[in-house]
C-alpha cells in the first residue's frame, strides 16, 4: 500500500510540476510576444518620426537657401547680372513656394509626434513667416539698400534659433530607447 500511495503522489507531483512547467512556459511566451511586439511597434514609429522629421529638416533647409540669397541681394546688389528688385522678387516667391510645402510637412510632423517636436517646428514655420512679412513690403521697393539688413539679420537669428531647437528636439526622441 505504501508503494501504491507513493506512485499516486508522485504521478500527481509529476502531472502538477508539468502543468505548472507548461504555464509558465506559456505565461513567458506571451509576455515575450508582447514585448517582441511592443519594440517592433517602437522601431517602427522611430522610423516614421525619422522620416517625417527629414523631410521638415530638408524643406526648412531649402527654405533657408533662398534668405541667404535675399541678404546677399539686400547687401551687395549684383548691378551686372539681373536687376536686384528681380532677384528680390524671384527670393520672395520661392520663400513662399518653401513655406507651403512646410506647412504641408508640418502636418506630417505633428502626426509622427511627441508634442514638443510638433511645437518646435511649429516655432519654425511660425518664424518664417515673421520674416516672410517682412520682407514682402521690399518687393518692387525703389532704392534698397543696407539699412533693411540688421532687421533682416535680427530675424535669420531667430530662424537659425528655432532651426536648432527643432533640432534638439528631434535628436532628443530619436535618441530615446524605442519602448
Amino acid at each position: 500500500m505504501d508503494q501504491g500511495i507513493a506512485a499516486v503522489l508522485g504521478a500527481g507531483v509529476g502531472i502538477a510540476g508539468g502543468l505548472g512547467s507548461a504555464l509558465l512556459g506559456h505565461m513567458t511566451a506571451r509576455r515575450q510576444s508582447r514585448d517582441q511586439g511592443r519594440l517592433d511597434h517602437g522601431l517602427k514609429l522611430r522610423d516614421e518620426r525619422m522620416s517625417a522629421y527629414l523631410a521638415f529638416l530638408e524643406g526648412a533647409e531649402r527654405t533657408l537657401l533662398p534668405l541667404a540669397d535675399l541678404r546677399e541681394c539686400l547687401l551687395e546688389p549684383d548691378e551686372f547680372s539681373e536687376p536686384a528688385w528681380l532677384r528680390i522678387e524671384q527670393h520672395i516667391d520661392g520663400l513662399n513656394a518653401h513655406r507651403g510645402e512646410l506647412v504641408r510637412l508640418l502636418t506630417r510632423v505633428t502626426l509622427a509626434g511627441p508634442q514638443e517636436v510638433d511645437r518646435s517646428a511649429g516655432q519654425v514655420l511660425a518664424a518664417l513667416a515673421v520674416i516672410a512679412r517682412y520682407i514682402e513690403p521690399l518687393r518692387g521697393a525703389p532704392g534698397l539698400d543696407a539699412r533693411t539688413q540688421p532687421r533682416f539679420d535680427e530675424l535669420m537669428h531667430e530662424v537659425n534659433a528655432k532651426h536648432q531647437s527643432f533640432v534638439t528636439a528631434v535628436r532628443a526622441v530619436l535618441s530615446a530607447p524605442p519602448l
